[in-house]
């Protein structure tokens, strides 16, 4: 290996240093885990040359092979001369009326309660995207995208990004995996080029944002923003500025953002290289068994025997009666001689088990890097994924390194960084972590720092390597990107990870704390963080600060809501601090705040009302995966965003519906459990009570117009 540049003048070209100044390398010394990976040429290629390398263009399917053949022959005959057949309206016969009827009395079926239904929506599109769920039978998956691919390949591919789409779809993140994964095994090559469309800012957004004055007066050009709506200052973007300099004004800009997030990429390379990237896996890689939770008694449980067997040694050092000084001092001796064998004997069996975990670690870090070079050297679909996801990740740290340089260039103007601010991704944080968890099974960080590398964009000397790479240039260049890429980025984006493992609970800014943590964290921040977490509780109740709500669901909210109301944990059976109980709902109920908010300003509804089932089947609070939280959430939901008089009324759908009346100020907990105090728990439902039982009699009773009736409806 030669060195060509001096590594000491490197750093003068990445402003943003590391936290630390320990040694930027990792040697094999360090690591028993082996991290490298066989050669890969493809990644160094443009992504259409390696795809049309793996997959050439595919020849037509049967049928449209046919219907080439027919117009082929059918021209012919036209040159010919000869009369060619072209159906019409006349020369077609008219569909029997007799198979309709049976069309359609065959696609009439019942519900669990006995209510009339559908089977089909007779659009085998519209049935995949109506059927694609979480609660969607792992077998039905297949089916459904097959049946609506055979109808529009253009229109299932967005439905299935619908699914993972977490601003405009449904934002299920395992169903898109397992629709993904259908079209991994039948269309590759369409799946892997349509990756970028995961994370890439096209979902578009008009939102105001909080700029300097001086920014105000310049035309705004279009900034991507992704996942949760972040708030980015001067200050933020490294430039001080003064209390006169202050953010006063809003702008509306547009924005772009992702379906998913950039994870999703490492779990579907961790899913394909387990080989559970199919419709019907259980997907054990993303969900890790954990330890079986036990009773204190169960950890501390000893049996009958062994409870005589020690009471039987511990006797022996008892005084015996009247000893003398001479007795005492010899039986405390053979007391600590014994103490001292069962220290050495435990913390030799200690020695043994830390031995063989060790070598059970070894080897399980052995097993996984076998598995991933078979698959990179076996599976041309699997190595085209991978690759894929590098050069999408290398693409986007390179251009969110060149934005950090920007930034600290003292010759940039204050605006102007604010604006390259707001461009940097959240590709750092969710890059590969070296020694992560996806790292571990994948070693994908080798090659992404590789790629880096050769692009420049480390700070290491150049260097000649060969192919493969060796255990120590891999973890030389792997140093290198968890220093100088990895880091400086989180940094910035100030991920409150970052500052969590550091226990630097006051650096933390929590109104850039995303909605996910924020769930997640809100107990640990106000356990170690209390008084400034509660201040920025109160400012967010006064409306002087933002909380973020964006990737929250709504039956989530509903969800948290309910956990905190019954003083319950995670675990539902620790009893939680009254207070940190309080702070808990007042974090709920901001963020369900901020989202209704946020929908408000794309919009509202008028004439619109909505239905919400609230029978038996939809069970009840203490089931949290019950269909009953996204019923009565998105009935809420629907209610806020509505204008008045109808934001204040949700019918239940039910064998005897009713107008169960709320009021704008009640908290999202009491509105939820009013509807399910109020509502009469039938065991069946029916859509035509709701309209001639309800509706219809009340507009009648009251002699209202058409116009006062309302025009939408949502069940």
């Amino acid at each position: 290996m030669t060195t060509n540049a001096s590594p000491s003048l490197a750093p003068k070209r990445y402003p943003f240093k590391p936290a630390s100044h320990d040694v930027d390398e990792t040697s094999p010394s360090q690591s028993s885990r082996p991290v490298t990976i066989p050669y890969l040429p493809e990644l160094y290629q443009p992504l259409n040359q390696l795809l049309d390398s793996i997959f050439p263009h595919t020849i037509p399917s049967e049928m449209e092979a046919a219907r080439v053949a027919g117009r082929a022959k059918a021209e012919e005959r036209k040159k010919k001369g000869k009369n060619v057949y072209i159906p019409t309206l006349e020369t077609t016969p008219a569909v029997n009326a007799f198979m309709s009827v049976m069309a359609n009395v065959s696609n009439h079926t019942r519900t669990t309660n006995s209510a009339s239904a559908f089977k089909s929506t007779k659009s085998t599109a519209l049935d995949a995207f109506a059927g694609l769920n979480q609660n969607t039978k792992l077998e039905d998956f297949e089916i459904l995208l097959e049946k609506s691919w055979n109808l529009s390949p253009e229109l299932t591919l967005r439905i299935i990004w619908n699914l993972r789409s977490i601003h405009e779809g449904k934002s299920a993140r395992e169903p898109f995996y397992r629709a993904y994964a259908w079209l991994y095994t039948r269309h590759p090559r369409t799946a892997i080029e349509n990756l970028k469309e995961l994370v890439g800012p096209v979902v578009k957004r008009v939102v105001k944002r909080r700029i300097p004055p001086q920014l105000a007066r310049k035309k705004q050009k279009e900034v991507e923003v992704e996942e949760d709506m972040v708030f980015v200052t001067l200050e933020d973007a490294g430039v001080e500025v003064s209390k006169q300099e202050e953010i006063e004004e809003f702008q509306e800009v547009t924005i772009g953002l992702p379906h998913g997030y950039w994870k999703d990429l490492l779990n579907i390379v961790l899913l394909a290289a387990r080989d559970q990237l199919t419709p019907t896996s259980d997907f054990d890689a993303l969900h890790p068994p954990r330890l079986p939770h036990s009773t204190w008694q169960e950890r501390h449980h000893r049996t009958r025997s062994y409870y005589y067997a020690t009471k039987k040694h511990r006797k022996q050092f008892l005084p015996q009666g009247e000893e003398t000084p001479a007795e005492k001092e010899a039986r405390l001796a053979r007391l600590e001689a014994d103490q001292t064998i069962r220290v050495k004997a435990s913390n030799a069996h200690n020695q043994r088990e830390q031995h063989h975990a060790q070598y059970a670690r070894e080897k399980k870090y052995w097993r996984l890097n076998s598995n991933i070079r078979s698959k990179l050297n076996e599976d041309k679909a699997f190595s085209a994924l991978y690759v894929t996801v590098v050069q999408l990740f290398a693409d986007a740290l390179a251009k969110d390194i060149h934005l950090l340089r920007q930034i600290a260039d003292k010759n940039v103007p204050p605006e102007t960084k604010l604006q390259f601010a707001y461009q940097v991704s959240l590709a750092g944080k969710w890059a590969p972590t070296i020694g992560g968890a996806h790292d571990r099974a994948t070693c994908i960080a080798t090659p992404l720092a590789e790629l880096l590398y050769s692009r420049s964009e480390l700070p290491l000397p150049v260097m000649a390597f060969k192919q493969p790479l060796d255990a120590l240039v891999a973890h030389k260049f792997r140093g290198a990107y968890n220093r100088w890429i990895v880091s400086p980025l989180r940094r910035f984006l100030q991920v409150p990870e970052v500052a969590m493992s550091t226990k630097a609970w006051d650096k933390i800014k929590y109104n850039r704390v995303p909605s996910k943590s924020m769930k997640v964290n809100k107990e640990n921040f106000y356990n170690h963080d209390p008084d400034r977490f509660r201040e920025y509780l109160i400012d967010v109740l006064k409306g002087k600060k933002k909380i973020s709500g964006a990737t929250l669901l709504p039956s989530e909210l509903l969800q948290e809501a309910v956990r905190t109301a019954t003083g319950l944990d995670k675990h539902h059976k620790l009893e939680i601090d009254n207070e940190l109980t309080k702070f808990s709902a007042e974090v709920v109920q901001a963020q369900w705040q901020s989202m209704i908010d946020r929908i408000k300003e794309m919009g509202v509804l008028e004439n619109a009302l909505a239905i919400c089932d609230v029978s038996s089947s939809m069970g009840t609070f203490g089931d949290f995966k019950a269909p009953i939280f996204p019923a009565i959430a998105m009935s809420l939901l629907i209610s806020q965003v509505s204008t008045p008089p109808w934001n204040s009324c949700v019918i239940t759908f039910s064998e005897a519906p009713e107008a169960i009346q709320l009021k704008p100020e009640w908290r999202l907990i009491d509105s939820a459990y009013h509807i399910k105090q109020q509502a009469k728990q039938g065991e069946a439902t029916s859509y035509s009570a709701v309209f001639l039982d309800l509706i219809l009699p009340m507009a009648a009773m009251h002699k209202l117009k058409a116009e006062d009736m309302i025009k939408r409806v949502f069940v």
